[in-house]
């Protein structure tokens, strides 16, 4: 495997790869709940099920499909390849919990679309390949999500 990129830093070569082993953040146990009936021929519909309580948040999740896959909850403006292909929610019980809170508040209303946004934007990293990770010397670590994040937490070890 080529790396993506290679420097030096502080007299130590840095070799950045992509992670090709990376697992979908959303096995991580993830607060949204995501439901994507609509999705590219090949692959399987995606229902994360309900989570506890009424739905606090919920937002579109686009796709689009050309030349691989990407997700967002924005749209992307091309009426040929992509669509609404579902949505993402996260539920009141679930994120009370997450969040050792006993009652709602506009504040942790606001931080709901904030996760969502969020855990759709790792998604479509994910989707993308996004994910690298690098070799300094003999060490090694994988998992980072973009090439920023990457980049920076290799220079620490140095």
């Amino acid at each position: 495997m080529e790396p993506v990129e290679t420097f030096e830093h502080h007299g130590q070569t840095i070799h950045i790869y992509r992670d090709e082993d990376a697992e979908s953040p959303r096995d991580w146990g993830p607060l949204g709940k995501l439901v994507l009936p609509r999705v590219p021929r090949g692959w399987r519909d995606i229902n994360e099920g309900e989570g506890q309580g009424p739905v606090v948040a919920s937002l579109p999740v686009y796709m689009l499909s050309h030349s691989g896959v990407a997700v967002s909850t924005k749209g992307f403006g091309c009426p040929w390849d992509s669509w609404q292909a579902g949505y993402i929610s996260i539920y009141r019980e679930d994120l009370l919990k997450a969040f050792g809170k006993r009652r709602m508040s506009p504040k942790l209303r606001k931080q709901a679309v904030d996760i969502l946004e969020a855990e759709i934007t790792t998604y479509n990293q994910y989707l993308q390949g996004d994910i690298y990770g690098y070799v300094v010397g003999e060490a090694s670590c994988w998992g980072f999500y973009g090439l920023a994040a990457v980049r920076e937490a290799a220079k620490e070890v140095v």
